[in-house]
């Protein structure tokens, strides 16, 4: 019998160095890989035909359907390699073909099943190449990411091929995971800081952040930081509001109060279906012992979820931390002055409470991380009074805190959001693809992400990204920053009236950012609406008045190609009160 088939080949990266390493685990690990990709095929209309080693071979009966099945494949493995470490990850390469075939039994034959094995062999780590009959079935189907790589000669097959390479994006994949594998969700909620002194809620908001870090590296949950959910909300308030408006089943309550050089820190672990709580505890220690009693808090939880696997989980950011708990302080300090203003001043503070920090700690990687985003800001938002000085140092930051960063998802973000400031998307793409992979739940990442691949050209990727974030963040006190950048996109997509709207409703959360009018003014600007958008540049421009029009002329050409960029100067040239 012949017949009509998409073919699915399959094969794992460095299968032989794995074995080679560990026998057992790479065979407990490919079984079950192998068993998730059968049941993903199975999903979409597709069986496998043969299995034999590291290698796997299936026929689903259309291209749209193996594709689907292709992409969401990768998004799961890739999820699941997440919780792994770094040398026990398992990555499989994926061909496509779509080809007559003969068949016998279960069994398929025929050139198209070698043309699908070559293109496997082409495939990046985690990716799919397709060839060109399976592209013309799928390219207006499909919302994908696809690099067209030309004819390619392969082995033992006569004519060339065209070659398609399916880029994958990192936050549907993740999403992708959390439908497929069962994950148990928690929130962190902001702690009550109890303590005479007001000005402690720095370290109050330093403390749940470590936890909220901490928790997320445990395998099979999904933890929502404490920074999705503003403190003054009604759902803060409430536990049951505050389950249902995340969609999460549990979360974590508290409140600390500090007295001098004593700590007391109160714990509570609530079902949010039903309002109860299945465990709590208080812990009164001395300041210098914050870190053992975080530890306590999460050995507590651990026990609670019944998890056994909670200190290789978090053992490296143990290893992060610093031996100062002062360095530990200005840090948690800096984080907080850096979020919640955004001028010049609020700026020059924030670095020079990470200065102090890095001179009590010079290898505290989150220090170092967060300098180098702060410099990025310093640059990006025009600030900078010296910004190839500031660039360079920034660039340095970030190498050697790579080199301490230890698997913390809030140093591998910090860098990545440093070089993408910085003007360099690509390599801030990668960084920041590694942050999500630590930490899905992270809104601040996908957001730097979603700019990165706007960087990139990849505007309608980045969009989506985008827009997915907001969605999904209706209750971040920085969601206003998440509608700038999603405005951003949208005016570089085209989408004019759909970028004003974004705009405007981030100025309505926070007024006082300066480029929030400047891109507001461009935008109005391209709509011919001219007196609303001279109005928009004069604020940006009383916002910040140091700031010269020749700087802001400067953020145009980096935003904007080649083509487009004189054209809005001169535009923006006659919008300068």
């Amino acid at each position: 019998e012949r017949k009509l088939a998409a073919i699915l080949s399959a094969d794992v990266v460095g299968y032989s160095r794995l074995m080679a390493e560990d026998e057992v685990a790479t065979l407990r690990t490919l079984t079950a890989y192998l068993e998730q990709i059968g049941v993903l095929v199975k999903q979409h209309r597709g069986h496998v035909v043969d299995a034999e080693g590291d290698n796997l071979l299936a026929e689903v009966p259309s291209a749209l359907d193996a594709t689907r099945g292709a992409v969401e494949v990768q998004g799961v493995l890739r999820a699941r390699n997440a919780s792994l470490p770094a040398e026990r990850k398992m990555e499989f390469r994926i061909g496509l073909h779509l080809s007559d075939v003969m068949v016998e039994g279960e069994r398929i034959y025929g050139d198209g099943v070698n043309i699908a094995a070559r293109l496997e062999g082409l495939a990046e780590p985690g990716g799919i190449c397709f060839s060109g009959t399976v592209h013309e079935q799928v390219r207006h189907k499909l919302d994908l990411s696809y690099e067209d790589l030309g004819e390619q000669r392969v082995k033992n097959i006569p004519d060339p091929i065209r070659v398609y390479r399916w880029r994958p994006r990192a936050v549907p994949a993740l999403d992708t995971q959390r439908d497929t594998v069962p994950r148990t969700s928690l929130l962190i909620a902001p702690f009550r800081n109890l303590s005479p002194n007001t000005d402690d809620a720095f370290f109050v908001r330093g403390i749940v952040e470590d936890l909220a870090t901490l928790l997320s590296r445990f395998p099979d949950l999904d933890v929502i930081p404490h920074h999705h959910l503003r403190e003054d909300s009604e759902e803060a308030l409430d536990p049951l509001k505050l389950a249902h408006a995340l969609s999460v089943r549990y979360f974590l309550s508290g409140s600390l109060r500090r007295l001098d050089d004593k700590i007391r820190i109160t714990v509570a672990l609530i079902d949010g279906e039903r309002g109860t709580q299945l465990w709590g505890n208080h812990y009164d220690r001395r300041s210098a012992e914050l870190f053992e009693m975080q530890d306590e808090i999460v050995e507590g939880i651990a026990t609670a979820f019944g998890s056994q696997l909670w200190h290789a989980a978090v053992a490296p950011l143990v290893q992060a931390r610093p031996e100062n708990l002062d360095a530990w302080a200005l840090v948690q300090r800096a984080v907080v002055t850096m979020i919640r203003s955004h001028t010049r001043e609020s700026l020059a503070e924030t670095e020079q409470l990470l200065r102090r920090a890095i001179a009590i700690e010079p290898r505290y990687p989150l220090a170092l991380a967060t300098l180098a985003q702060v410099l990025g800001n310093k640059v990006r938002g025009l600030f900078s009074d010296a910004p190839e000085t500031d660039e360079a140092e920034a660039l340095r930051l970030v190498n050697e805190a790579g080199r301490e960063a230890a698997g913390d998802p809030r140093v591998v973000y910090r860098m990545g959001g440093a070089c993408l400031r910085l003007g360099q998307p690509a390599r801030a793409l990668g960084i920041l693809e590694r942050a999500i992979d630590l930490d899905p739940s992270w809104a601040p990442a996908r957001t730097d992400l979603g700019m990165a691949l706007i960087g990139l050209g990849r505007v309608s990727e980045g969009t989506d990204v985008l827009r997915g974030v907001v969605a999904a963040s209706q209750l971040d006190p920085q969601l206003w920053n998440y509608r700038l950048q999603l405005g951003i996109g949208l005016m570089l997509a085209g989408d004019v009236p759909g970028a004003e709207g974004q705009l405007r409703r981030s100025i309505d959360q926070l007024s006082h950012f300066h480029l929030s009018w400047f891109f507001l003014g461009l935008i109005l600007a391209g709509q011919g609406k001219r007196e609303q958008a001279r109005e928009a540049i004069a604020t940006a421009r009383n916002l910040e008045p140091s700031i010269h029009r020749e700087r802001y002329e400067d953020l145009i050409r980096k935003s904007l190609s080649d083509e487009t960029s004189n054209a809005v100067v001169d535009l923006f040239r006659t919008l300068w009160p």
